[in-house]
């Protein structure tokens, strides 16, 4: 992963920290401490000053609370799904069954949603739910290949 201020600076190099700078109503001399690496590596924050990726880091660390991360995500026009934590797998073709069974879950339930023409808000939750639980099953299987977590065959 990238540290937060190679990210920042990145991001405000490409439009310009001049630009950035007036659009935020902030000193150029603040984002450019934000887009400094740390003066020491004992001290992720020793370049003077947290910037705002870091304190989202922090907030969420503090709270425990993915919907920090979620109403980023959305931001950005996506979706959070956290990481799965990866074990020892059996079979990689009995993961994929699964997979494939969830997915027609999905189909099962918005095929029923969508019987009257309409799709109701806990309709679309049900649908939310299901798909979640699809993506989950999906990214621990690759997850599980990447950490080469499966008994192959």
């Amino acid at each position: 992963m990238e540290n937060s201020w190679e990210v920042l600076r990145k991001a405000i190099d490409s439009k310009g920290i001049k630009q950035i700078s007036s659009d935020l109503k902030l000193s150029s001399s603040l984002l450019y401490k934000w887009c400094q690496p740390p003066v020491t590596e004992e001290d992720e924050f020793s370049s003077g000053t947290i910037n705002p990726l870091d304190r989202i880091k922090i907030l969420y660390e503090k709270t425990d609370s993915p919907e920090i991360i979620q109403w980023v995500c959305e931001c950005g026009g996506g979706f959070f799904i956290k990481n799965p934590k990866t074990s020892k797998r059996d079979n990689i073709l009995q993961d994929m069954q699964k997979i494939i069974r969830e997915f027609s879950d999905v189909l099962d339930v918005t095929s029923e949603s969508v019987k009257d023409k309409r799709i109701t808000d806990e309709e679309a939750k049900k649908i939310r739910r299901e798909w979640e639980h699809l993506k989950g099953l999906g990214e621990s299987m690759v997850a599980s290949c990447e950490t080469k977590n499966y008994h192959l065959l």
